[in-house]
């Protein structure tokens, strides 16, 4: 089985499951810290109702290239989660440095400048991005790092999109976690 996605040609979920598994593992028996950073293309939607599916998938491999081309190099994976919405698994990255890749993921997008006619903060792609580091401790798991970084991703799009929001620890309810 592949472990690309077919469209965008990184790293698809298959892979981004088992990578953050192994990440996760060895974070925690390292005691080492581990983010994870979730993004997706502002008012997708819209868009594709507008300029239509190709035009969305242009959208993506866009966005997958810029956002590889920034992680390359590193111990880093980007990958497809899904739809418009794409992850970042960073080994040993603490907070300030998941805040840092995930501001340079932003700018990156917008730097592509790709017209986006029907959006109503910008006239051009934008992305939303939440972003959750932590240390592993017992009774935690890999799902709870996604989930505080789903988490911080709606706050984004709550707040105003084009944006990146950091998980904040009083979010958990076991007060673990943060950016």
């Amino acid at each position: 089985m592949s472990d690309l996605d077919g469209l965008t040609g990184i790293a698809n979920r298959r892979k981004l499951d088992r990578f953050l598994g192994n990440a996760w593992l060895t974070a925690a028996e390292e005691g080492t810290p581990i983010s994870v950073i979730l993004f997706d293309v502002d008012y997708f939607k819209p868009y594709n109702d507008t300029c239509g599916h190709q035009g969305g998938d242009e959208i993506l491999k866009n966005i997958a290239l810029a956002a590889a081309g920034l992680l390359q190099n590193t111990p880093h994976l980007i990958a497809r989660y899904g739809g418009e919405e794409f992850a970042a698994v960073l080994a040993g990255a603490k907070q300030a440095e998941a805040l840092a890749i995930a501001e340079r993921l932003r700018r990156s997008v917008e730097t592509l400048n790709m017209p986006h006619a029907t959006s109503p903060i910008a006239d051009h792609v934008t992305v939303s991005l939440g972003c959750a580091t932590v240390i592993p401790q017992p009774g935690m798991t890999d799902k709870h790092l996604i989930d505080w970084a789903d988490k911080a991703l709606y706050r984004a799009k709550a707040e105003g999109r084009n944006r990146t929001v950091c998980h904040l620890p009083q979010d958990a309810p076991d007060k673990q976690g943060g950016c």
